[in-house]
């Protein structure tokens, strides 16, 4: 069979195999496959892939307080030792970037009285 074959039944080569892989859990087959010398891993989904033992051990996620959400698990960055640090709130940069972007404060607060972006008052961004 030639590649051009496969893919003229790829919907029904993938629907056998997937009967096939269903009729066992992943660790069932990795157990079966890896002594075999058979190149495989599991397809973790986020929650599974932060359970992983090499995961845990390198100490990948750093848990971040994260305001209306409370602590959430974040990556750190390759290479960087830093605790990462929480998202910005909706409209917290807003002037900041616009003012980057060259617009003059009558322009940025027309677009906020028009609701085009939203800014968010808080002490920290009526210093800028």
């Amino acid at each position: 069979m030639n590649n051009e074959a496969r893919l003229a039944n790829a919907d029904e080569l993938n629907a056998a195999v997937a009967d096939i892989l269903a009729k066992r859990t992943t660790r069932e087959w990795l157990n079966t496959l890896e002594p075999l010398g058979v190149l495989c891993a599991p397809i973790n989904d986020y929650a599974a892939f932060r359970e992983e033992p090499q995961v845990k051990a390198m100490d990948i996620y750093a848990n971040v307080e994260q305001p209306g959400l409370g602590s959430i698990p974040m990556p750190r960055q390759p290479g960087l030792s830093q605790t990462p640090q929480p998202s910005p709130l909706l409209g917290e940069h807003t002037k900041g970037a616009l003012k980057a972007l060259g617009l003059s404060e009558a322009e940025i607060q027309s677009l906020i009285d028009a609701r085009v972006v939203q800014q968010r008052h808080t002490a920290a961004n009526h210093r800028n």
